[in-house]
């Protein structure tokens, strides 16, 4: 199979933009690259249908018009892999991920992180995404307080 992936990328302040692990110049270059990699190591494994860019956005909810555009795209069947550079690029809510999660599962939909390196095709790989979903909402509370 060949994957038609979606690149997601977020950054909710001027302060993540600017610095040049988290920007969004450097998430997509990070996503290109291990498209790139991949298809050397396995032919033709995939390619970047669209990237999806939420400047200025917290992951907190679903509210980011990229983010929406995804869910179409993920219904019409246009992908069927998400890419981030790391999950809390995408989600920050246990809800909130548990129902898109729920939506990747209804449409064949695989999800990649490429720091946290998910397989969500095992059950250890789908306990370790719900862990550090968890995570990264823990960290979102402390950040409020």
């Amino acid at each position: 199979m060949t994957f038609r992936i979606a690149g997601y990328s977020r950054v909710s302040t001027d302060e993540q933009a600017s610095v040049v692990e988290g920007s969004l110049d450097n998430q997509r270059h990070r996503m290109k690259s291990f498209v790139d990699i991949k298809n050397l190591q396995d032919k033709n494994w995939g390619h970047v249908v669209d990237f999806y860019v939420d400047d200025g956005y917290s992951a907190g909810d679903t509210n980011r018009p990229q983010y929406q555009r995804l869910i179409k795209d993920i219904k019409s069947g246009k992908v069927n892999m998400v890419m981030v550079t790391e999950l809390s690029r995408l989600s920050r809510d246990i809800p909130d991920f548990c129902v898109l999660k729920k939506l990747f599962d209804e449409h064949h939909v695989s999800f990649l992180s490429i720091k946290e390196q998910f397989d969500t095709s095992t059950p250890a790989g789908e306990l370790m995404l719900y862990q550090l979903i968890s995570l990264s909402a823990s960290k979102r509370q402390k950040e409020w307080q």
